[in-house]
């Protein structure tokens, strides 16, 4: 038995970083000629496989695929992002 649990091959992370670059290329075609319309297509798309990646990971969870090692290392990660954003914070301010 593993320690850990990997999921399979999956193209979802590749389509966030792509909806993440064209959300970014919007802004520079807003800036430059006032067009929001891509902006609001890029968000949407963006927030599309996002939810689509979070469903598949909750419904892996709820399969019990995910064992309590998995879960500890969601658990220090997120503690991890909460940290970070805190510096962020005082480090700005």
């Amino acid at each position: 038995m593993a320690l850990f649990y990997v999921t399979g091959r999956s193209l979802l992370p590749v389509w966030v970083s792509a909806s993440v670059y064209g959300l970014a290329s919007s802004f520079v075609v807003f800036f430059k000629w006032g067009v929001l319309t891509n902006f609001f297509i890029s968000l949407f798309i963006f927030v599309y496989f996002v939810l689509l990646w979070s469903k598949r990971v909750i419904g892996e969870g709820i399969s019990g695929s995910h064992n309590a090692f998995m879960v500890d290392c969601f658990k220090f990660g997120f503690a991890l992002f909460i940290f970070r954003e805190v510096i962020f914070f005082f480090g700005v301010f």
